[in-house]
């Protein structure tokens, strides 16, 4: 009886044991898998689950050693949502507990890596000025940026002059750039000396034109939009003429007062066209231009290799 008492409490024992090792190496391996499943996570654009995931390793570990890379992540997670500005914060953050620390310059790739993607995301937000500032600022903790890190801000910096159709400032920055390709800079830059010399067609005369109806929307470029104004406008002076011809004085008043009207929105509608159509052909020259500078990708760039935690 008591050798089988005995059996039992050691069996009880081992069993205890037995689950508390295996607890353990299980917290050990999920501690160390986290952060690798996170990645994981971002890098099949599953962005909604690797937040989650993200964020309970961050609260899990606040002081482990790859913590900074999980705030990366889960910034461009948040980016890659469209939640700008949340990424905007959370980049913050991670700057200001690296910046500083011991352990400052063991992470200056991923203080390099924050400043960008701050540039990314005001780029995306179309703010210059802040994109300007910004960029002065991480020019003072990066000072020798990863070559696709200064290849991309260069672009950036080119596209957003171009998107307010600043060519003259736009060709000056592509100039100074240190990094886009000779064979990039060199296409950029004939079209933007072709839109220098583009000049735009005049409104002035595009309203004179139209003394004539629809004659301003044809120098404009819009035929189709000339020939129906010409016919609206004969055709309304036509009747007047008719039922002035035929003794109707109040028809012919009528039509000729809807005439005045309508040869005033003749004018109107030249001038209009002719800065239309200028400004039409302004977008479409931006536009190509703005495809050879794509957007940067809201994903790690210049230390992909400090990712590979598995």
């Amino acid at each position: 009886m008591k050798k089988k008492l005995i059996i039992i409490v050691f069996i009880a024992f081992a069993s205890c044991v037995w689950q508390a090792v295996a607890q353990e190496a299980s917290a050990q391996i999920n501690d160390d898998d986290d952060l690798g499943y996170g990645i994981y996570l971002f890098e099949r654009g599953r962005y909604g689950l690797s937040i989650l995931e993200l964020e309970r390793y961050i609260y899990r570990h606040p002081q482990d050693r790859h913590t900074p890379h999980a705030g990366l992540l889960l910034a461009l997670s948040y980016a890659n949502e469209s939640k700008y500005d949340e990424a905007l914060s959370l980049l913050g953050e991670l700057e200001r507990a690296v910046s500083g620390s011991p352990w400052e310059e063991r992470y200056s790739g991923i203080l390099c890596e924050t400043g960008f993607h701050r540039l990314s995301l005001l780029f995306r937000l179309k703010k210059p000025l802040e994109f300007d500032l910004e960029k002065e600022r991480v020019a003072t903790i990066c000072r020798e940026p990863d070559e696709h890190l200064g290849r991309y801000t260069d672009a950036m910096t080119v596209a957003l002059e171009i998107y307010d159709m600043q060519w003259q400032q736009a060709l000056r920055e592509l100039q100074n750039s240190r990094y886009l390709s000779e064979g990039l800079t060199e296409k950029i830059a004939a079209e933007l000396e072709e839109a220098l010399k583009q000049r735009d067609k005049s409104p002035v005369l595009g309203g004179i034109f139209s003394i004539v109806p629809g004659m301003g929307h044809l120098y404009a470029g819009r035929a189709w939009d000339g020939f129906k104004s010409l016919l609206v406008n004969a055709t309304f002076i036509t009747l007047s003429v008719v039922c002035f011809t035929n003794d109707l004085p109040v028809a012919g008043g009528i039509f000729t007062g809807v005439e005045g009207v309508l040869y005033i929105v003749n004018i109107y509608g030249g001038v209009n066209a002719v800065l239309q159509e200028n400004a039409r052909q302004a977008v479409i020259r931006r536009d190509r231009m703005l495809k050879l500078l794509p957007a940067p990708p809201l994903k790690i760039i210049s230390i992909t290799e400090e990712f590979e935690i598995r």
